[in-house]
């Protein structure tokens, strides 16, 4: 009989099989999506469809029609190829999140970074800001598998998503797509570098001092078309506008009057405040590829530009 204080060992998985089969069933995301031949019928005969339903064999909903030079790249595979672009990396990379959004359609991987990027704030003390590389990837079709950057600030738990135009980290599922899967080591490596890049771009937000009425103006109508200066601007348009300079208050006055506080107070209001899906994942999901996805991208663009300028006139 074994002693009751006899502590189980745990296995833990060494190989990349068993690392992506415990990875897909710590996530729930042990599933496939499944190409089936659209069948139609015409004057009582079936008549060939250039289509195909995708389904989702989790859920067995269909999620999406694609023509048949779409190339399905699996959950599984996705993963194995992530794990063997960690091995690289011996203990810098580690699995952090692993879901879906809307049902399947699409999934991402999260790796966070190990190390954090330290921020001054006006009382001495660092924002510590976690960094992550992020995968997403489309099962319905409707867009391409990206590699990005991400991170969130301890402080206030914002969180901000960057993905790359350059082809070589955003490829379409056309038939090369499971080539280009098996280059993910490799472009694991290079947003490694983007997100030391972006670490450093927050530290020169920091130190780029700005007027805050004025640039929260310039900023907001950026963002909405319109400001507090602007007229007849009621209901929920008016509510969503106070709201993020709510928001954009409360950023500055925990990290100051710079660009590193505004550009705060945008990813803490759609982090916590603006308009998201309502279901699972909802709000992420709107992140890292919706509406509040571009939001944010307008504020880092804005924030460059003025920094920019600023460099410019001195």
């Amino acid at each position: 009989m074994k002693n009751q204080n006899e502590v189980q060992e745990i296995k833990v998985p060494t190989t990349i099989k068993h690392l992506t089969q415990f990875y897909l069933d710590k996530y729930d995301m042990d599933f496939e999506i499944v190409s089936v031949e659209d069948k139609m019928m015409y004057d009582g005969q079936e008549v060939k469809s250039d289509y195909f339903s995708l389904i989702n064999t989790k859920t067995m909903e269909k999620i999406n029609a694609v023509k048949g030079g779409y190339t399905i790249s699996q959950n599984r595979d996705v993963m194995e190829m992530v794990l063997m672009g960690i091995r690289g990396f011996d203990d810098t990379l580690e699995v952090s999140r692993f879901s879906n959004l809307n049902g399947g359609r699409k999934t991402f991987i999260q790796l966070q970074i190990q190390g954090e990027t330290f921020v001054p704030r006006p009382d001495g003390t660092h924002d510590v800001v976690t960094r992550y590389i992020t995968i997403l990837d489309s099962n319905d079709g409707s867009s391409s598998l990206s590699i990005g950057v991400g991170d969130k600030t301890a402080s206030c738990a914002n969180q901000f998503f960057y993905f790359y135009k350059a082809g070589e980290l955003k490829f379409r599922h056309s038939a090369s797509i499971t080539d280009k899967i098996k280059a993910i080591p490799h472009l694991l490596k290079l947003a490694m570098a983007e997100s030391f890049k972006m670490g450093e771009l927050y530290k020169e937000f920091e130190t780029c001092k700005v007027s805050r009425v004025e640039a929260q103006n310039a900023l907001v109508t950026k963002l909405l078309g319109h400001n507090r200066l602007s007229d007849d601007i009621k209901g929920k348009a008016l509510s969503n506008m106070e709201q993020l300079y709510f928001e954009l208050d409360d950023q500055m006055n925990d990290k100051g009057d710079n660009l590193w506080g505004l550009h705060s107070g945008v990813t803490k209001w759609t982090t916590y405040s603006k308009q998201a899906p309502k279901r699972d994942n909802g709000r992420v999901e709107s992140q890292l590829s919706g509406t509040n996805y571009r939001v944010n991208q307008d504020s880092l663009k804005f924030c460059i530009n003025y920094m920019d300028t600023m460099t410019d006139l001195s």
